[in-house]
């Protein structure tokens, strides 16, 4: 899932574009089914948009449409997600509910994010890239430290560890 689709047509509802992620199970000229309305109402239940069902994605923020593109890749009921950003439009709020909704995906998921305490907070392994490759690799608590992110950076970092949960500042 890219960071934003500039592609989707802002006239459709949030339900028709959930919808669309139930496509890859359907033959051609073959109809939704009440299977594929419960599995798009769980997808927009679970990012928090059942209610913004009819409404159209042109009237939405910017972080509404980006979960509005989060359940349309839960209707798909996918083994792997590959997500850019994901957080990138959200506010506070949403952005750690998101995180917590994709730490609870049974499947794996691959994305990239800059915020470094939600990657210490929520990722399980981490690649730091530095100039298009892999600098370092492993979990939070063996890559986070002040020295390899001043490293990765250029500025520097204070790690600092508050009821058992790692902060990083500049």
């Amino acid at each position: 899932m890219a960071q934003r689709s500039s592609q989707t047509d802002d006239r459709l509802t949030v339900g028709d574009m959930v919808r669309m992620g139930r496509y890859p199970y359907k033959e051609l000229f073959e109809q939704y089914d009440e299977k594929d309305e419960e599995i798009v109402n769980k997808a927009l239940e679970k990012t928090g948009l059942l209610d913004f069902k009819q409404r159209t994605l042109g009237s939405m923020s910017g972080g509404e449409a980006q979960r509005a593109l989060i359940a349309k890749c839960f209707a798909q009921t996918p083994e792997a997600i590959i997500l850019d950003e994901p957080a990138n439009h959200l506010d506070v709020k949403y952005r750690l509910e998101l995180m917590q909704l994709l730490k609870q995906f049974p499947g794996l998921i691959i994305l990239t994010i800059h915020d470094l305490n939600l990657a210490a907070e929520y990722c399980d392994y981490i690649y730091a890239m530095k100039e298009g490759r892999i600098h370092a690799e492993g979990t939070p608590e063996q890559l986070l430290t002040e020295e390899l992110l001043e490293e990765l950076f250029e500025v520097k970092f204070r790690a600092v560890r508050c009821d058992g949960r790692l902060f990083l500042c500049v």
